[in-house]
């Protein structure tokens, strides 16, 4: 939420202005961090090599959330493996993702509060 007034709150969706926030894969359960490329779309990046990645695998937010309550809560769907970038001289692996949602149809979003 970027902006709020007595009636009304601006939603930033994470496809716009390109936060970094870390995530999971549900199966394998690798860790990453998904950023919104210029022109590639949803990446989950900086997996370890070690970490096993599978295309078709369901990308889940960790949870990162501060002391405060504020943060990323866990376990919201950000999207599914379609590609995988692994080279073994590499020290880190990444998966091109496809949203699940169409972002651009979204009319109407729930806002859940705080559970502090």
């Amino acid at each position: 939420i970027s902006r709020v007034s007595e009636s009304l709150s601006v939603v930033e969706l994470f496809t716009q202005n390109a936060p970094l926030f870390t995530a999971k894969t549900l199966e394998t359960g690798a860790v990453g961090v998904v950023k919104m490329g210029d022109t590639s779309g949803l990446s989950l990046t900086n997996v370890l090599l070690s970490q096993h990645l599978k295309r078709g695998d369901v990308v889940v937010t960790k949870g990162d959330i501060d002391e405060g309550g504020i943060g990323i809560p866990p376990d919201l769907v950000v999207g599914q493996i379609v590609d995988i970038d692994k080279k073994a001289s590499s020290l880190f692996q990444t998966a091109q993702l496809k949203s699940l949602v169409d972002v651009s149809k979204l009319s109407t979003v729930f806002i859940l509060p705080s559970l502090k």
